[in-house]
């Protein structure tokens, strides 16, 4: 019997316990998950296993010289095409314009299951699509 892995998930998260969280709610949700705690990780993170990863969730505002915009547009420069969820604590149109294609920004405070849902539906595991931004 053939039996097909999880899809693996890249969580770039500089917040441990937030981190921490997105990890086992994923995890919880059926997804493998790996994660870095920066932009300089996360790129090379993307370099190396980006044709392996299934999807991205990133805070858009990460310590260190590149944010999760930068991120996921690396991704993008680097031939990725998975989809990607954002996280802020800013205003959801602020980043409108920085989004890159196949993406949701999800405000914060959310809940682990906003994450779920929207990577499902990016993902098509879920047959309900759902468009947009979630609320707080």
């Amino acid at each position: 019997m053939l039996t097909t892995a999880p899809p693996l998930v890249f969580v770039v998260e500089d917040q441990l316990l937030v981190q921490m969280s997105l990890e086992e709610g994923l995890q919880e949700a059926g997804y493998d998950v790996i994660v870095a705690a920066n932009g300089a990780d996360a790129t090379g993170t993307i370099a190396a296993m980006g044709d392996r990863i299934s999807g991205l969730v990133t805070n858009v505002h990460l310590g260190g010289e590149a944010n999760g915009w930068d991120v996921a547009r690396q991704s993008r420069d680097l031939g990725c095409t998975f989809p990607v969820i954002y996280t802020t604590s800013g205003r959801v149109s602020d980043g409108d314009s920085e989004a890159v294609p196949n993406s949701l920004v999800v405000p914060r405070p959310y809940c682990i299951e906003h994450i779920v849902a929207g990577l499902s539906a990016l993902l098509g595991r879920d047959e309900e699509p759902l468009f947009g931004a979630f609320p707080n």
